[in-house]
């Protein structure tokens, strides 16, 4: 339960997850529930690694609920290519869909006015690659 003098009730939240190595691949899961005055949101989030030759296929998928107001998916794939053992490619692409009635961003707002806001219905992609390093 985490409180301070500014918000009027008590934020509850409580998660759960587990992975499983298949040998092939290994998936996830988690859950989350939080509790905060009238607003109950869940989210459920499945995952999966594939090992493939010297590289690794990660995949992601985020359903958050439970109130109309801040309801979203979002969905990502990423490769990663190890060239040496310190030295990797990656590349990714992500996807959320704002879902809800509200705007969503950084802060959760009910106006268009939140901090990198999306309103309802929008959706918003990036993708991104890269050479990692590592010293």
């Amino acid at each position: 339960t985490y409180k301070t003098g500014t918000m009027v009730d008590d934020l509850t939240t409580s998660n759960v997850g587990a992975s499983f190595n298949l040998g092939f691949a290994t998936i996830g899961a988690v859950y989350e529930k939080s509790d905060y005055a009238a607003l109950d949101q869940k989210l459920a989030s499945v995952y999966t690694t594939v090992p493939m030759g010297k590289g690794v296929l990660k995949a992601q998928y985020t359903k958050a609920g439970g109130s109309a107001a801040y309801s979203a998916t979002q969905f990502g794939v990423g490769y990663v290519y190890s060239m040496s053992k310190r030295t990797s490619l990656y590349t990714s692409y992500g996807s959320i869909n704002n879902d809800g009635n509200a705007t969503v961003g950084a802060n959760f707002t009910a106006t268009d006015r939140g901090p990198a806001g999306m309103r309802r219905g929008q959706t918003s992609t990036g993708y991104e690659f890269g050479v990692r390093h590592d010293f």
